[in-house]
């Protein structure tokens, strides 16, 4: 199965009309202490969306009988704002939020369409949020959701030597 998260959440910030008027810059991390240097790369910008390309996950049997490839990705969103200025924290916090809000409810939408998230676990989607400025002076959020790829485990004998 080829399972591109990546260029599907690329593409939704690109079309999508709340980040593309907040100037979101998508780009990807590797891990939280990567969030780091994207926004120390990034200075000129603001807003940003970052894909974790670094990601857990776990084999299992479903109850029907199959197995599972679990994934768990995790999607940051963060927005500069000034500080020592809580009414402004605030302002970027909430629209953090909107645009995570609006990104669940594409996914919902898509996840019956769009190969990337056909076996997204759309019933719990998890989300942290930063309301104190953090990471160079941004606030934000991230959201955490699983991606269940039904995985072949059939013994083929001509895959061992011996």
């Amino acid at each position: 199965m080829n399972f591109d998260l990546y260029s599907y959440v690329e593409k939704l910030i690109s079309t999508n009309r709340l980040a593309r008027d907040n100037a979101f810059l998508y780009c990807r991390c590797s891990g939280a202490a990567g969030l780091e240097e994207v926004m120390q790369q990034w200075r000129r910008h603001n807003n940003f969306v970052a894909v974790d390309d670094f990601s857990d996950g776990r084999l299992f049997r479903a109850p029907g009988g199959g197995y599972f490839t679990r994934y768990i990705f995790t999607i940051f969103i963060f927005a500069r704002c000034r500080r020592d200025d809580m009414t402004d924290t605030l302002a970027k916090l909430n629209l953090c939020r909107t645009l995570r809000t609006q990104l669940y409810s594409r996914f919902i939408r898509d996840r019956h369409t769009v190969p990337a998230i056909r076996y997204m676990n759309a019933e719990e989607m998890i989300f942290h949020e930063y309301s104190a400025p953090a990471l160079n002076g941004c606030t934000g959020t991230f959201m955490q959701f699983n991606v269940d790829i039904p995985t072949c485990l059939c013994y083929d004998e001509t895959e061992w030597i011996g």
